[in-house]
């Protein structure tokens, strides 16, 4: 699995399980960079929808292996640069 922050707790919950997990970084010395992400029917009012640079229609909370929800809310990924502007 990869090293950032979804991927180790997927090792992290692996490993508990007594399973063995690879985890795989190409630049292990290399700051994540924050990502934020926004609700869009909060950032449409507001004028920012070009400062999205990834959406998604629907999300998916996982509670455990049988409890999930499916939101039908499109979710997107903040661009820092365009919002900077």
């Amino acid at each position: 699995v990869g090293a950032g922050p979804s991927g180790l707790a997927l090792a992290a919950c692996l490993s508990e399980q007594q399973l063995k997990v690879a985890v795989v970084d190409p630049a292990l010395d290399k700051v994540w960079p924050n990502n934020y992400g926004v609700w869009m029917d909060e950032m449409v009012p507001l004028g920012y929808e070009d400062c999205v640079d990834a959406l998604w229609p629907q999300s998916d909370v996982v509670f455990d292996a049988e409890n999930s929800l499916t939101l039908d809310r499109p979710y997107g990924r903040v661009n820092r640069k365009a919002l900077k502007k």
